[in-house]
């Protein structure tokens, strides 16, 4: 379910998505009737939220049993992601064990992957400490590939791409399916 207004998830990703604003505003639905349908349907629900906390997000928060938390490099982005993490975990919102997944997404070389996840992890780990939570966490990420941001702005296949893309397209994927099973792992989740 994305419920990320700023952008629709059919353009996003080929995965099965529901977007939330035309049930919101057509339909007249709220966040909880259309969550509860789709578990109806489904066994396993993902959430896409945009990057900070919405007014939707908190009316399911406690619903929620697994959190997965894409952030990029750079201050922003990581100020965004302790923004958030502050928000759901160190304001007595949720109570219990919650797995909460860290993805660095899009990084470019291998120092910057270091720096960002060590920068990431100690402040986690320094809120969790200090506010006495009882949070299981991971870190993962994910390298950005010319070929996969180029397939994404123009909504290409595999089979529309030079031999020397396609080459490049089938080593991003198993480097993305490599952090999904990363994720699946972490979070205890079923590959389907």
């Amino acid at each position: 379910i994305n419920i990320d207004f700023g952008a629709s998830a059919e353009k996003r990703n080929s995965a099965n998505t529901i977007d939330f604003a035309p049930l919101m505003s057509e339909d007249n639905l709220n966040i909880n009737e259309v969550l509860d349908a789709a578990l109806e349907e489904y066994d396993t629900v993902f959430i896409d939220t945009p990057g900070d906390v919405s007014e939707e997000l908190m009316e399911i928060v406690e619903r929620i049993d697994h959190f997965i938390i894409p952030f990029r490099p750079g201050g922003r982005s990581s100020d965004g992601t302790i923004e958030t993490f502050d928000t759901l975990f160190c304001n007595d919102l949720l109570d219990g064990n919650h797995k909460v997944m860290f993805v660095l997404n899009e990084y470019i070389n291998e120092d910057e992957l270091i720096t960002e996840i060590d920068e990431m992890r100690n402040t986690i780990n320094q809120k969790t400490l200090s506010e006495n939570l009882t949070l299981d966490i991971d870190f993962t990420s994910l390298k950005v590939t010319m070929v996969m941001r180029t397939m994404e702005k123009l909504k290409e296949n595999i089979s529309q791409l030079s031999a020397r893309n396609k080459v490049a397209y089938r080593a991003a994927l198993k480097r993305f399916n490599s952090v999904s099973s990363d994720i699946l792992n972490h979070l205890q989740l079923k590959e389907v």
